[in-house]
């Protein structure tokens, strides 16, 4: 997928200092995910939701078309954190193809 998108160590470290993404890279990465998903243990799949739910916190802060950006938007407070994973936790655990006995309607 990297590679798809054009991208290698030197994009990705610019990418990482604000630079610019590629439109379809956060959209496919997604795709993956849920590719992947079924595939991982219980508590990953949940590591994994957490942690793209945590990165949607600050890219929706952000300003991803002109890369400006401010340290406090870099920076969630605790609270917004906790709620954030809290949050994470209770649409995981109450998804449907969570709940035993139930089947994923994919």
């Amino acid at each position: 997928m990297v590679k798809k998108h054009g991208l290698n160590q030197t994009a990705l470290d610019e990418i990482a200092q604000g630079g610019p993404v590629s439109p379809g890279f956060r959209k496919e990465t997604l795709q993956k995910m849920e590719e992947v998903c079924p595939l991982l243990d219980t508590r990953y799949q949940l590591s994994l939701h957490i942690i793209f739910d945590l990165y949607l916190i600050v890219f929706r802060r952000i300003d991803a078309d002109n890369g400006c950006f401010t340290r406090d938007e870099m920076e969630p407070a605790a609270g917004e954190i906790r709620q954030q994973v809290y949050d994470s936790l209770m649409t995981f655990l109450y998804r449907p193809s969570n709940i035993k006995g139930t089947v994923s309607s994919k």
